[in-house]
């Protein structure tokens, strides 16, 4: 990737004068730090330290860089990068902003109406898809992987092409998302249109996310032995529409709390036929607090211990937040089978 000439006479200006300017590391990614790192690898000293400085400042091992015979180490010539594998999930479901799940699920004062404003990094997972041009949500598992809706991986009767996909992590605002690329689609084989059944997604990063920031972390998946039992709490977290057919979509991440309807009473709502195993309904019937337009796809977030657990995927409803009409979710422990079964294959 060849940088742009006049980017580069700043850096190179900087490292003579020890001088930095952090917004040349706002476009930090993997194809950067690939050239960052061919740069230190140059006969020009001056070419070397400029390289080494900015691969320092993108943190670039995090992006699968990783930088050899460098100024500063003189190491062993090797491949200069290599791919990593997705990050362990051991730390996830955990915000810094929230702290326990549970806690902060228990101290929300009820009814919530419409959404409000998450604080920076409040979850950490949740991400923008831009899908040829349509808004979606998702929600990041590991390092390597997104879950989103099937639905918004459709264009007719086929999957999206993954070239026609970004998805934008690292923040509340939007206008300061980092975006990143997408290597497959890969869309539930019995995901049905008609009916949303089985409405999940799984996206295959081109390159791992980043590890070291606290605004990019992974969910847990829920463990065989979550109870959801009906009146859970729950949130719901997106960058869509603030009211139903309104043309106004927030810069700032949105979330409302919420809690879990019985299958009777979801079923009562869509039909009978409408309602199965793998959906989920949460709200108030009564209505006022939804997901809405360019939430498809995000996550519906319950506690699991301290943990953040994803319980559910936005899928449909009637209209937004209208009475007797709660949103409709994709029941993730009932699908985790075969999300694990798209994660686990990466890299065999």
């Amino acid at each position: 990737m060849l940088m742009d000439i006049g980017i580069l006479l700043v850096t190179l200006l900087g490292v003579v004068n020890g001088a930095g300017d952090s917004s040349l590391y706002r476009g930090c990614d993997y194809n950067r730090c690939k050239y960052y790192a061919q740069l230190a690898q140059q006969p020009s000293s001056l070419l070397q330290q400029a390289g080494y400085r900015l691969y320092q400042q993108c943190y670039c091992s995090s992006y699968g860089v990783f930088l050899y015979n460098n100024p500063q180490t003189q190491a062993t010539k090797a491949p200069i990068y290599k791919p990593t594998i997705p990050v362990s999930t051991s730390q996830c479901g955990i915000s810094s902003v929230t702290g326990s799940a549970t806690t902060y699920l228990n101290n929300q004062r009820g009814r919530v109406v419409g959404g409000v404003n998450t604080k920076q990094c409040e979850f950490p997972w949740t991400v923008l898809v831009n899908a040829g041009g349509a808004q979606c949500g998702g929600t990041i598992v590991d390092s390597m992987h997104i879950v989103t809706a099937a639905h918004c991986m459709r264009s007719g009767n086929y999957v999206k092409q993954a070239s026609s996909v970004r998805v934008g992590a690292g923040s509340s605002n939007k206008n300061s998302l980092t975006y990143y690329t997408v290597r497959t689609v890969t869309v539930h084989p019995n995901y049905n249109p008609s009916s949303f059944n089985y409405d999940v997604a799984v996206l295959t990063l081109q390159y791992p996310l980043p590890t070291n920031n606290q605004c990019i972390k992974p969910i847990c998946l829920p463990s065989a032995q979550l109870n959801i039992k009906t009146g859970t709490k729950c949130t719901v977290a997106g960058w869509g529409l603030t009211k139903e057919y309104s043309g106004y979509a927030p810069v700032n991440l949105q979330k409302a709390t919420m809690p879990i309807l019985s299958m009777d009473t979801c079923k009562q709502s869509y039909g009978y036929n409408t309602i199965t195993d793998v959906k989920i309904c949460a709200g108030y019937l009564n209505g006022g607090i939804d997901a809405c337009q360019g939430d498809s796809g995000g996550p519906l977030m319950c506690a699991e211990g301290n943990n953040w657990v994803l319980t559910g995927i936005v899928s449909f409803g009637n209209g937004c937040a209208r009475a007797n009409y709660p949103g409709v979710y994709s029941y993730v422990p009932n699908l985790k089978t075969w999300i694990e079964s798209i994660t686990k294959a990466y890299g065999k």
